[in-house]
């Protein structure tokens, strides 16, 4: 058989690249064993690439000294100066929340506002400053004298006499027995609500006077009238004696036709329990005197469970509700919306909703459940969810009710849309409330919400504070406080906090408002605190409490209150930029970072919050994340100074001084109709001063890269040690020949050197005195030099630290030693220790600092010879040493900062 060639190759080469296949396979593989055909596939592991390594290094945009193409020099810019944090303003405060008012997402809309201060003097005093009890009693009698008088001189007109007599007709029961003026008192026949039926009983009366209330004649028998000289009598027209009149007009037992009456008259009772003191017994006795006529309707059972919930009978009221659903009702959805009211009541919230769900399957429709589960999420927080039972309630509203139904259930879905922001809906509500009862005090204090949220002046609406509701006291406050009225103000929240201790809490945080903005921190903290303490779940109080307490720089309670009132609303954006700005003062700035991005995605139109964000970035070191913060700030608002002084310090991070200089400049230009004394102003001329001096300077340095010292160095080794330059290092070593010292220093102008900085080594074996020296010295006859000024700082022959800093011409040094801290050696042997002098100011107002190892050892002192200009300044090292003692020192990276230009 003839084989060609190529089919040769062909085959062996297929029989190798199998072989190879075949190998590679079992060798690293994953495999199935042949004799275990059903044994699961072994996985190896292998680990994932590290793709961070691939990514470039994370740098400074001017992280180079020079540019690369450049020739080396042995001078370099200073490194660039630490941002100076600007005087940022405070974030604003939010305005105390009317009621109704809106979710807090919404506050920051509505009610943000300046909480500058601005003194009031005498708003909050105490009594005990105007002269305590004695003041009191000289004010009361001295009051009371006016009142006398005031009362001689006037006489009452017929109105208001008739005015009072129907005023005195419904506090006391009165009697006329002639034309004249009636007797007023109180009847005592025993069957007193019966009299009127009987004819001929005589009439006992206790005859008081009405101006005082007391009796006329105390510790007599009642007056007997009979009936025949009586003209007319009556019973006080107090709701008190109604009460008693109807519960008899219906009698022990009820027809048919008076079932409706006799609950409508219940329900009355108990909306009216405040007024009599027997008012909810009566109601008990109605509701079941109802349940006894119908055993088919749950209205006179659910009335009376209401009733026992207005006496605070919960255990009852509980066990009626029971009663209903296991008696047969559990069909009926009002029973379960009722009793879920209850448990809400005593805060079991997820059973409570749980019931009102089942209601509201029962009665798909029914308005008395919208209307209840609505009020129950709308209590809750949860204004999205409310609206729509609201909406529901509204449009199948009874017709047939009490008007005062159909004003409520407006006003909730008005209160709802307010919760949402959406106040033109919430005054239409409020409005349409108000055409269904127009005595709908909630609707009237709706309607003056509002208008506090939008900012407009209180409307004519007059209250009259001794009938008012809480909310119409209160919203009114609020007006007063908005338009500056601060009595007013003080003194209306006063008053509703009296009208309805279970809310005062929110008139107490409107205090804490007040007294914050108008000086008083401690007032302000401490009516936060009763409000807190009253609602902790409040969110606008956990605000405002985190508020005042990182006044007081409290800055963990702070954060507990800001995150408190951001778990209650998480879009509650002033709490998350309060969170952010913590965070960056306690220098989180990763955290800082979260809470602004969060906040911005909330409200991203707020200049002032991408300018923290800028300045949050920036101080952690991201550059260009800041700048891009700054200009959507200054997008947003191209005048607000804070984004433009934070990108004037992005372009000096970029190692642009020029326009730098130019946009600290433009930011004051923009800030001249401030005044010369405008914090950021005088920031912006402040860093063009600053960044100007400090591009002047350079920095010159030494590394002893040769053999011999030259580079302007002079040395005196008359002592004994000598000075050469050893693998890259200034080296003084050998043995002390004379008492003496070893010196090696250079000159500098004193009008340009600011600094000098330099690594000292001395090894164990030196037996002197070594240090870093400034100086200036002139010589004198017989080869010695005498000393104009010096500041030295040494490590003495023992190991102790030592500075001398003199400033005039003086023959003899007084160096002061420095006590170690904590018995750590200020400079040790046989290790680089970094030594620091600095020159502060010019002239006369020279001073000057001293730094070991980064830790400041002296500063303040003076330098005014050092500083004059009249010769040079000598900078150096020394070693001053007894004869045979020996020294060995290693001087490396010697640097100075000096003025290259003016």
């Amino acid at each position: 058989m003839n084989v060609r060639k190529e089919q040769v190759v062909f085959a062996v080469t297929v029989v190798a690249v199998g072989g190879l296949i075949a190998s590679t396979a079992t060798d690293s593989g994953p495999r199935r064993s042949s004799s275990s055909p059903g044994q699961a596939v072994e996985l190896v592991d292998r680990p994932a690439p590290d793709v961070a390594r691939s990514l470039p290094a994370k740098r400074e945009l001017a992280a180079f000294d020079r540019d690369l193409l450049s020739q080396p020099r042995d001078t370099r810019p200073l490194p660039p100066l630490d941002i100076e944090e600007p005087p940022i303003a405070s974030l604003p405060g939010l305005f105390p929340p009317p009621v109704p008012g809106p979710a807090p997402a919404f506050f920051g809309a509505l009610l943000r506002a300046s909480a500058t201060p601005t003194r009031v003097d005498g708003l909050f005093v105490d009594a005990g400053e105007l002269g305590g009890e004695d003041f009191a009693e000289e004010s009361g009698g001295a009051l009371a004298e006016l009142a006398a008088a005031a009362k001689d001189q006037h006489k009452p007109t017929p109105e208001e006499l008739a005015a009072k007599l129907e005023s005195w007709k419904r506090l006391y029961d009165w009697i006329r027995i002639n034309e004249g003026r009636p007797l007023f008192g109180y009847i005592r026949n025993e069957d007193r609500f019966g009299l009127h039926l009987a004819a001929n009983e005589p009439v006992l009366f206790v005859e008081v006077d009405p101006e005082s209330g007391k009796e006329k004649f105390p510790g007599q028998e009642p007056m007997r009238f009979e009936r025949a000289r009586v003209l007319e009598f009556a019973l006080a027209a107090s709701f008190e004696n109604q009460l008693q009149i109807r519960r008899r007009e219906f009698g022990k037992t009820i027809s048919a036709g008076q079932y409706l009456a006799v609950l409508g008259f219940a329900d009355e009772c108990v909306r009216r329990r405040a007024e009599a003191r027997r008012a909810l017994d009566v109601a008990e006795e109605m509701y079941k005197l109802a349940a006894s006529q119908s055993a088919d309707d749950p209205a006179p059972r659910l009335g009376l469970a209401r009733c026992y919930e207005a006496g605070f009978d919960f255990d009852r009221a509980y066990q009626v509700y029971q009663e209903l659903l296991s008696g047969g009702f559990a069909h009926r959805p009002e029973v379960h919306a009722r009793l879920a009211e209850l448990e809400a009541r005593f805060r079991l919230f997820e059973s409570a909703e749980a019931r009102l769900r089942e209601a509201e399957r029962l009665g798909r429709g029914d308005w008395s459940v919208a209307w209840t589960f609505g009020r129950f999420l709308l209590d809750r927080a949860r204004p999205t969810e409310a609206l729509e039972r609201l909406r529901t309630a509204y449009k199948f509203e009874p017709t047939g009710e009490d008007k005062s139904v159909r004003a409520a259930i407006r006003y909730d879905l008005g209160r709802a849309h307010c919760a949402q922001g959406e106040l033109a809906q919430a005054r239409e509500l409020f409005e349409k409330a108000l055409q269904a009862d127009v005595t709908c005090a909630r609707a009237r204090a709706g309607l003056s919400a509002v208008d506090t949220l939008l900012k407009k002046p209180a409307g004519a609406i007059v209250v009259e504070r001794e009938r008012a509701t809480f909310e119409e006291l209160y919203d009114h406050a609020l007006a007063d406080l908005a338009a500056k009225k601060w009595t007013d103000a003080r003194d209306g929240l006063t008053l509703a906090a009296n009208a309805d201790p279970l809310r005062a809490h929110l008139a107490w945080r409107g205090l804490s408002w007040l007294a914050e903005i108008t000086g008083y921190p401690e007032e302000s903290l401490r009516w936060i605190e009763e409000a807190y303490t009253a609602d902790p779940t409040d969110a606008w109080t956990c605000f405002q409490r985190g508020r005042v307490l990182s006044q007081r720089d409290d800055l963990d309670g702070a954060r507990e209150m800001f995150a408190t009132a951001l778990d209650l609303d998480l879009d509650f954006a002033d709490a998350l930029v309060a969170l952010g700005e913590l965070s960056a003062r306690r220098g989180e700035r990763d955290a800082a970072e979260r809470y602004y991005e969060r906040a911005l995605t909330l409200e991203p139109a707020r200049a002032e919050v991408h300018a923290l964000r800028g300045w949050n970035l920036l101080f952690a070191g991201d550059v260009r994340a800041a700048e891009d913060a700054f200009k959507k700030g200054a997008e947003r608002d191209r005048n607000d100074a804070s984004c433009g002084l934070g990108l004037a310090w992005c372009t000096y991070r970029g190692g642009q001084v020029e326009p730098t200089l130019q946009q600290f400049a433009d930011v004051e230009d923009t800030r001249r109709a401030f005044g010369d004394e405008d914090a950021l102003k005088l920031y912006a001329r402040r860093q063009v001063a600053r960044i100007s001096d400090h591009a002047s300077k350079v920095i010159w340095t030494d590394r002893f890269e040769r053999r011999v010292l030259r580079n302007e160095w002079v040395s005196e080794e008359a002592a004994g040690p000598t000075i050469a330059i050893v693998d890259g290092e200034l080296v003084l070593r050998g043995n002390f020949t004379e008492n003496g010292a070893t010196r090696a220093w250079r000159e500098w102008p004193p009008a340009v050197f600011y600094a000098l900085d330099l690594d000292v080594t001395i090894t164990h074996e030196s037996k002197a005195r070594v240090g870093v020296f400034l100086a200036k010295e002139r010589p004198i006859r017989a080869g010695g030099v005498q000393t104009l000024g010096k500041v030295a700082v040494a490590r003495h022959m023992e190991g102790g630290l030592q500075v001398l800093t003199q400033d005039r011409s003086d023959n003899q040094e007084s160096w002061t030693d420095v006590p170690p801290v904590d018995g750590v050696e200020w400079w040790p042997t046989d290790k680089p220790v970094h030594i620091h002098l600095e020159r502060v100011g010019e002239g006369s107002d020279a001073t000057g600092r001293i730094a070991v190892d980064g830790i400041t050892v002296a500063e303040g002192f003076r330098m005014t010879a050092l500083a004059a200009t009249n010769q040079n300044l000598r900078v150096g090292v020394f070693a001053e040493g007894a004869t045979g003692r020996p020294l060995k020192v290693e001087i490396d990276n010697v640097e100075v900062v000096y003025r290259a230009t003016k």
